[in-house]
């Protein structure tokens, strides 16, 4: 399993897709980030900024996700589920190392209270497209044999 090293990942997939027993380990943190995901409590209220982060959470998660497929080929492509979930680990962790301590540094000089509010819905509304399209490069490079986009 990688954590990190994302062209080695990359090389490997673009020479053969992974076998089930590679695949399983993303599939199983996947399903493990989800459920630690929903522990987290909600704030007791919810204010508009919170309804407007979850919204575009699941806008977010369902076109990015349709514009992944497309670059992995659409209804041509292969592999696409392997390829999402093995190259999203390793782009999560490194998407995650550089907008943590970023955001670290932002709340110190913003002092953002604990509820939602324009700022925390702009900055996980970027890291989120940067997400989605780095993740899409990475998969269009295997699907495409690197080919630009």
């Amino acid at each position: 399993m990688y954590f990190w090293r994302i062209e080695e990942l990359k090389s490997k997939m673009k020479s053969a897709p992974l076998s089930e027993r590679e695949t399983l380990p993303y599939f199983l943190v996947f399903l493990l980030s989800t459920e630690f995901a929903s522990l987290i409590p909600s704030p007791p209220t919810m204010n508009y900024w919170d309804y407007a982060t979850i919204i575009y959470g699941a806008a977010l998660t369902l076109l990015g996700t349709l514009y992944l497929y497309r670059l992995n080929g659409g209804n041509g492509g292969a592999f696409f589920v392997q390829r999402y979930l093995a190259l999203g680990w390793v782009t999560a962790l490194r998407v995650i190392a550089g907008a943590l301590p970023a955001f670290v540094v932002l709340n110190i000089f913003i002092r953002m209270p604990n509820d939602g509010n324009g700022f925390s819905f702009g900055y996980f509304a970027l890291v989120g497209l940067f997400l989605y399209q780095r993740l899409g490069r990475h998969i269009h490079d295997i699907a495409s044999n690197g080919a630009a986009i």
